[in-house]
């Protein structure tokens, strides 16, 4: 089996201290180096070598963070730019000559400074104008008080409150104050959806018993301090206020977007500034004498002599040299993939990338996935349309890394939908039976329909064990390839080897449960059942001196074939799924026949309910299937034989996200 795993070479590079600026240019124009910090691998170094303390990182930390900044305050003033066009990165062309010229006449930190003072000034009219307006919506249920909040203050002998009661309750509060109060006036003010505004004066002898009163009736007191005049002027003064902050908010927008045409110019040096700051990470990796600097890191076997010749042909007075690994060292991880199973790398990353030492799971992930995905999907309509929505969105857009292979992975997902939904007669949701069988048409659908997963659900469920048998058949075989990989074939053999026959004696079981596979498959399925179980039991001990440790193992693992039996029945939910997509799709068709009897609007509301609702609920099927492979990869697979936790390979190169490098681009020496 050829690994994916990219074969790494260990390198040390020594050169003069005058070279170090150049020379970690040219590394990081190659590409191809992935720096490694000495202090991890040596912490303690030869007297006279030592490690860079201060290479300028967090100066360049806080330029970058300064024009990230501004980038983000300034893109929402940009020129709208389509929901499509979004998904592409915004990116600057321009050449080598134009960028140099650019970095030397361009600072950007009198933007980044304009940028930061319009965005505090914009805060605090924000809040200010937030602020105002929520006063104005208090004061709109007491409009109707025409004596002014100054003249609301207690007297010696009198106290006066705002409050609020629940809605309903002013009856009964003036009921109450009626029965326990003899000097007091209760004024309605205001009514609001769950709330009744009211004015309460009352003598200062009165308060313990106004207090009971409104405590009972679960009385809620409003206080307004600072506020001058009536409700209606204090309203009437908002309005004016929150005129004069929202014409201010309006300015500060209109000074934002004549920054705008800096962006560009932000954009390319935010680049430079992060390429920068990469170098002066890396420069922190080195360790160096008097004179001396040493690089150490790590090279794909087949670039090393590209990046020995590429630095020798710049630099006379440079070493380079293959290095041994440490004890425990373990190299960055690369996958080298062919086309297909590299569109499903963003699975495997989003678990954790293989060891140096383990095998790269994607090309025997790459097959499963896809399948499982058709099967959680089972309608060839919507592969169809999954597949022309990620081409186009591939061919039409310059996509992300990361965006532009989940488009891949749908677009081979959607390739095998397509053939699941042929196989299961599925477009659409499409009912074939309502339509004439003579139908060329109808006879094409039927020519290549297998089952249908509603009519036939049993049989459903058992592809979906076969699926499940063989995907755990792929992860204990992928186990027991690497214990012979190590050297150790017959111990791994007779450890996973017993497993694997259980597995398939068990799926066979569970296949005949449903409905009968022949007599031939059930004596063969116990017969693999029993030696299984019993390999199992006699092998799972092996390394053990003790007896009864190893009989222990050995009955473990017999109750470990219950999690097989566990295991293979979880690829049920590709069933749940698949019937779901089949009955939802049908549904959506049924209410479009019924609103296509709708006179002269009918077809035309049809024809949208059709795009709208499978278009939707496309979307709703493709997460799903994606959640839900994606787990019975992780955890039904992976668990077998996979660990997982590699450290990716990462090359100090140029981030090339905003800048295009244009065709005039010169050679720099």
């Amino acid at each position: 089996m050829k690994l994916a795993v990219a074969r790494m070479q260990k390198v040390q590079i020594f050169f003069h201290n005058s070279l170090k600026e150049a020379i970690l240019e040219e590394i990081q124009r190659a590409g191809i180096l992935h720096v490694r910090s000495m202090e991890e691998s040596y912490p303690e170094l030869p007297e006279g070598v030592s490690f860079q303390k201060d290479s300028g990182v967090g100066e360049q930390e806080t330029l970058l963070s300064g024009l990230e900044f501004a980038l983000e305050y300034l893109k929402p003033f940009e020129e709208k730019r389509g929901l499509l066009n979004k998904l592409g990165t915004a990116r600057v062309e321009l050449d080598e000559q134009e960028y140099r010229k650019l970095l030397e006449e361009f600072t950007g930190q009198e933007v980044v400074r304009s940028c930061r003072k319009l965005e505090r000034e914009r805060v605090r009219s924000s809040a200010e104008l937030n602020e105002k307006d929520a006063l104005k919506q208090q004061m709109g249920a007491w409009v109707n008080l025409d004596i002014p909040f100054e003249d609301l203050s207690p007297t010696a002998t009198s106290e006066v409150i705002l409050g609020s009661v629940p809605g309903g309750q002013f009856a009964v509060l003036s009921q109450r104050l009626a029965e326990e109060a003899e000097v007091y006036h209760l004024e309605l003010v205001g009514k609001s959806a769950l709330e009744e505004h009211c004015l309460l004066l009352y003598h200062r002898r009165e308060s313990n018993a106004v207090a009971s009163v409104l405590e009972a009736l679960e009385f809620t007191e409003k206080r307004f301090p600072n506020l001058q005049g009536t409700p209606e002027q204090v309203i009437d003064r908002l309005d004016r206020e929150m005129a004069s902050l929202r014409k201010s908010l309006h300015r500060l927008d209109e000074e934002s977007r004549k920054l705008v045409p800096h962006r560009p110019k932000l954009m390319v040096l935010a680049e430079h500034t992060a390429d920068e700051l990469e170098k002066r990470r890396a420069e922190l990796k080195m360790a160096n004498t008097e004179r001396v600097f040493l690089l150490e890191g790590w090279v794909k076997k087949k670039n090393f002599r590209r990046l020995e010749d590429h630095l020798k042909k710049k630099f006379a007075a440079i070493s380079i040299v293959p290095a041994d690994t440490l004890p425990g060292e373990m190299p960055p991880v690369e996958l080298e993939n062919k086309p297909l199973p590299s569109s499903f790398e963003m699975v495997i990353d989003l678990y954790g990338r293989p060891k140096y030492t383990e095998i790269d799971p994607t090309p025997i992930l790459t097959p499963f996935f896809a399948i499982f995905f058709g099967l959680c999907l089972t309608d060839a309509g919507y592969g169809l349309t999954l597949f022309a929505i990620s081409l186009f969105f591939l061919k039409k857009f310059r996509l992300g890394r990361g965006t532009r292979k989940l488009f891949q992975l749908l677009l081979w997902s959607g390739l095998a939908t397509i053939v699941t939904g042929a196989l299961t007669g599925g477009y659409f949701g499409i009912d074939w039976s309502r339509f004439s069988p003579e139908s060329p048409v109808v006879k094409a659908v039927y020519a290549v329909k297998v089952f249908d997963p509603i009519a036939d659900a049993l049989t459903f469920f058992q592809v979906a064990i076969v699926c499940g048998v063989v995907h755990i058949f792929a992860g204990l075989s992928l186990k027991m390839f690497a214990g012979i990989r190590e050297g150790d074939a017959l111990r791994s053999i007779l450890m996973h080897g017993p497993w694997l026959l259980a597995d398939v004696g068990l799926g066979i079981f569970m296949m005949n449960f449903l409905a009968p596979v022949g007599e031939i498959l059930s004596v063969w399925a116990k017969y693999l059942l029993v030696a299984g179980m019993l390999g199992i039991f006699l092998f799972s001990g092996i390394g053990s001196k003790n007896p009864i440790a190893w009989v222990g193992k050995g009955l473990g693992g017999l109750y470990g074939v219950i999690g097989i039996f566990s295991d293979i029945l979880s690829y049920s939910r590709l069933v749940a799924l698949g019937l779901a997509t089949a009955v939802i799709a049908g549904v959506i068709d049924i209410l479009g026949i019924m609103l296509m009897k709708i006179p002269f609007v009918g077809i035309i509301m049809a024809i949208i309910l059709f795009i709208v609702a499978h278009l939707g609920y496309l979307l709703i099927c493709c997460l799903g299937a994606f959640v839900h492979t994606a787990r019975l990869n992780f955890v039904e697979f992976f668990s077998k034989f996979y660990e997982g936790g590699g450290e990716q390979f990462d090359p100090l190169s140029k981030r090339a996200k905003f800048v295009l490098w244009s065709e005039r681009k010169e050679e720099v020496a």
